[in-house]
């Protein structure tokens, strides 16, 4: 059976029922913290290497690189797929505190005091203790929990992409939590919710230039160049997009055309939403473009028409201007 590319699904292990004592809530939610868990470490490798690169520009280290987790309690049922109510999710959660596997914290920031989303940390290690302790013979040799890199999210006998692998994250919606980073309330400043951007093969992420760095960080010296402001590449998310664009076929020089046609549509009055855009149109042209029937993120139906301005940009910053 093929599943559909992006059906989510959440997998369960009978080891994570035996240790939330038969609580199958408790189980769900187990497997949703953990996914999550490895989703938030390996994101923040990424971001201490974004932090790395704005702090030697003198922008310091704009990136959250805790290992909060951030969920509503809607998230929470969805995340397991509505299988469980809100009652039943708090009773799951009041187990799994219990279990001393998972933290229940407000916002980090007390600047943002009146935040009322929850703020978790999931612990590991509790989980591989206990499976040593439970599974101790050589036949039931345990692996780490780490539902990424070492479980490869279970042999699946079907060549679908594993919970929502194709965008890199577990399977929930976005979380709309104010961050403990974030220089104002609404997060309108950022692209997309650290939930939501693109999480590249690990094979293909920062992909070498001629030892000139990666081909996103040459793409955006050479933007920088043309006169795009390096403001716009302070979210790692951004990178994240060049260098999935890159891998889509989008080189230097057609980022170079793109930047040239959004300058003059717009007047210069574009911001980094737009660009994507616009290189997507480009690659579309191409009849062998990969990004032909799969845009990298926007995928509303579009024409190349980019004389339509800012009413449908949604840019960030300002409206998209370039100050």
């Amino acid at each position: 059976m093929h599943h559909p590319v992006n059906s989510r699904y959440i997998q369960v292990h009978e080891w994570q029922i035996k240790f939330c004592r038969e609580h199958h809530c408790a189980a769900l939610l187990l497997t949703f913290f953990a996914a999550w868990h490895d989703w938030k470490i390996r994101n923040d490798d990424y971001y201490r290497r974004a932090n790395d690169i704005a702090e030697v520009h003198g922008d310091g280290r704009p990136h959250n690189e805790n290992a909060y987790l951030f969920f509503s309690m809607e998230h929470l049922v969805n995340g397991c797929l509505g299988f469980y109510s809100k009652k039943a999710i708090s009773e799951g959660l009041d187990l799994l505190v219990s279990l001393n596997v998972v933290t229940i914290h407000k916002n980090p920031n007390p600047r943002y005091h009146f935040d009322k989303t929850k703020y978790f940390k999931f612990y590991p290690e509790i989980c591989n203790q206990w499976i040593r302790e439970n599974y101790s013979s050589p036949a039931n040799s345990p692996q780490p929990i780490d539902y990424y890199d070492k479980a490869k999210l279970a042999n699946r006998s079907d060549k679908s992409a594993p919970a929502s692998r194709q965008n890199g994250r577990p399977s929930d919606e976005s979380c709309q939590a104010i961050t403990d980073t974030t220089n104002n309330t609404t997060n309108k400043n950022k692209l997309y919710n650290a939930q939501d951007v693109f999480i590249l093969d690990k094979k293909n992420l920062g992909t070498q230039n001629e030892g000139n760095g990666t081909n996103a960080e040459v793409i955006r010296s050479v933007l920088v160049q043309q006169g795009f402001p390096a403001k716009y590449f302070h979210y790692p998310e951004t990178m994240l997009i060049i260098e999935k664009l890159y891998l889509a076929g989008a080189t230097p020089d057609l980022f170079i055309k793109a930047y040239n046609i959004a300058d003059k549509a717009t007047e210069g009055n574009f911001g980094i939403k737009y660009l994507v855009k616009v290189v997507e149109g480009q690659l579309k042209k191409s009849t062998d473009s990969p990004t032909k029937n799969n845009p990298i993120y926007f995928t509303d139906n579009d024409q190349s028409d980019y004389s339509k301005g800012l009413n449908w940009i949604d840019d960030i910053g300002n409206g998209g201007r370039v100050e």
